[in-house]
């Protein structure tokens, strides 16, 4: 729905909306929370089998068993997901596979023997496990498109178009892979919202992604730097409910506030880890009448890592 010449696109009600566009109610809050991403650099864009951890000898599987020894210890409040990625590992020669973490937005080059100390330290402890020597990533931000098409064929169809759309048009721009990498993903959670998509360091996640929208996505992020409304799911760190109360209920003549952006005169501004303001917190402050939830929908486990490393 959105339009580059203009801030005023029609909505749904028939009317313009400003700012760009209204946010897709079937698609808000079908993210679960979660608050670490774990990505396994495995150098594949294309899976065979359809979970990560279905063969054992896996370094995803030997990393997931290790989560799952320490179950008892792990907290609802420091959430890990886990996914491999096209990412290839820079130390593989050495026997130690890349594994990206964000929001620490690190790189660990580890061996088998260290997946006790990674999981004890960085994802029960939440804490940066210096001993390991992780680095900073080369680049400023990472997208993550679902090409597993073993798990499902609706992204083994979608998910290669987007990506190589994105960097062909990324490198049209000249853009190097300094600025952003586009990288195939095994599944993320939510295939049936197929094309989906997570941009970090933001951490915002995208669902119903086709190559078309590709130009948009890139738009919004290295120009606007705001969040692409029409196919945003959510955020990395935001509850459903925080998600699902961003104001989405059309006036008429426009839009409440994008996640990227707060009312001038909100008391309560607060910085998230993606760099905008928090939208729950500018609603609570402002008063503004919460968006209708959609109804509850089963959704999808993503090979989840987290409170009892399930889904993998």
């Amino acid at each position: 729905m959105g339009n580059q010449e203009s801030s005023s696109v029609p909505c749904g009600c028939g009317k313009l909306v400003e700012l760009g566009g209204c946010y897709n109610e079937t698609l808000l809050g079908t993210v679960k929370t979660y608050h670490r991403h774990l990505l396994v650099c495995d150098g594949n864009d294309s899976w065979t089998v359809p979970k990560i951890t279905a063969d054992p000898s896996a370094f995803a599987a030997k990393l997931c068993a290790t989560i799952k020894r320490y179950k008892t210890e792990l907290k609802a409040d420091n959430k890990s997901i886990l996914a491999a990625c096209s990412e290839p590992s820079l130390r593989a020669k050495d026997g130690a596979t890349d594994v990206i973490v964000y929001p620490e937005a690190l790189r660990y080059s580890l061996t088998e023997a260290q997946l006790d100390d990674f999981v004890k330290g960085q994802v029960v402890e939440g804490r940066v496990v210096q001993d390991l020597k992780p680095a900073p990533l080369q680049f400023k931000r990472m997208v993550l498109v679902c090409t597993h098409g073993a798990r499902d064929k609706r992204c083994g169809r979608i998910g290669p178009q987007v990506k190589s759309k994105l960097q062909e048009l990324l490198a049209a721009k000249g853009l190097t892979e300094q600025d952003v990498v586009v990288r195939g993903s095994s599944h993320l959670g939510g295939h049936k919202y197929a094309g989906v998509m997570v941009v970090y360091p933001e951490g915002d996640w995208y669902g119903y992604v086709t190559s078309r929208d590709a130009d948009k996505l890139i738009h919004k992020y290295m120009t606007d730097d705001v969040v692409f409304k029409e196919k945003w799911r959510g955020r990395m760190g935001l509850t459903k409910d925080q998600t699902r109360s961003i104001p989405v209920v059309c006036t008429g003549t426009e839009i409440e506030d994008s996640p990227h952006v707060a009312c001038s005169d909100c008391p309560e501004k607060q910085k998230s880890a993606g760099g905008g303001v928090r939208p729950h917190l500018c609603q609570k402050a402002c008063g503004r009448p919460p968006a209708a939830k959609p109804p509850q929908e089963q959704e999808e486990d993503g090979d989840a890592a987290a409170t009892a490393a399930e889904g993998v």
